[in-house]
């Protein structure tokens, strides 16, 4: 989001999966940066079973020509997993998805 040649940030919607005691950078943060840039910030503490999660990504899936979306996903497995379901369960390919895993230790 700090890149100011980027273009399409209207278009762009965050959604910040955290903890709150470990979280780094901060939700404050990551939200100025989204508001500078015109991106849709969602902060989740609570895990992708989250009914604002589901409602907003969900909400987005039916608003929009499920096969122009990119989903990219960073995260444990159970995240990443959850979000290749919620995504398959509002008909976007599995092509629309990418993702990365790592681990806390």
């Amino acid at each position: 989001m700090s890149d100011t040649g980027a273009a399409g940030f209207d278009k762009v919607t965050l959604f910040y999966f955290y903890t709150p005691e470990r979280a780094l950078p901060s939700a404050d943060v990551l939200k100025a940066m989204a508001d500078d840039r015109g991106v849709e910030f969602v902060p989740v503490s609570t895990g992708p079973a989250t009914p604002g999660f589901v409602r907003r990504f969900s909400d987005i899936a039916l608003e929009s020509d499920p096969s122009s979306l990119d989903v990219a996903v960073c995260g444990p497995t159970g995240l990443v997993d959850s979000v290749a379901r919620l995504a398959d369960q509002n008909g976007l390919a599995p092509a629309c998805l990418r993702s990365e895993w790592f681990a806390f230790r």
